[in-house]
């Protein structure tokens, strides 16, 4: 037979009771659990712990000092900066002169194609002082079927002031106010 000893005496038990030792496995068993328990828990935790991403550290050095180099390289370009810059609202100036001066010759340039389309008479029929002004006008690109009349205002064509069948050349008319003139395949006529 063997002794053991209970922790509540320092007395031998006898192995042969049954009742004792069924109490002592029940005893042990929940500190067993916890220590599997404890242990098991220890060994996720460090298994997480390895899972778990380290943040980066990043080192920057400050510098003390900027090298002179670096300083006068920088200074160099913020002043080649400045003058392209400066070149460039030259430039922009420029560039409002001139399309000022464009818009200028522009309108100068309407004005005259106004009045040289305002002095200008074609085939038809014309009303001087109303469609027309009055003066003197040439034919440019007579054809050999010209013809045209100057016949007093409001007399439909009745009344022949004067009129002409050319066949070519560059024939010349004087229109006055209260006339009308008719025109047919003598080109522009153009005022002089």
């Amino acid at each position: 037979m063997t002794d053991t000893w209970t922790s509540d005496d320092l007395s031998p038990v006898d192995n042969n009771d049954t009742t004792r030792e069924s109490r002592r496995r029940g005893s042990w068993l929940p500190s067993i659990i916890a220590i599997a328990c404890l242990a098991g828990g220890a060994a996720m935790g460090y298994t997480a712990h390895e899972w778990m991403v380290e943040p980066e550290i990043v080192t920057r050095e400050v510098p003390g000092k900027i090298p002179q180099e670096d300083l006068d390289a920088y200074e160099a370009g913020v002043l080649a900066n400045q003058d392209r810059e400066a070149e460039l609202n030259g430039r922009e100036a420029e560039l409002d002169n001139r399309e000022a001066s464009l818009v200028e010759r522009e309108t100068a340039v309407t004005e005259q194609e106004q009045i040289i389309a305002a002095n200008i008479i074609t085939d038809g029929v014309w009303t001087v002082g109303v469609d027309i002004d009055p003066g003197t006008y040439r034919a440019q690109g007579v054809s050999d079927m010209c013809y045209w009349e100057i016949t007093a205002s409001g007399s439909n064509g009745y009344d022949i002031v004067e009129n002409d069948l050319p066949g070519g050349g560059n024939p010349t008319v004087t229109l006055s106010d209260g006339q009308d003139f008719t025109t047919h395949s003598c080109g522009e006529w153009r005022k002089q």
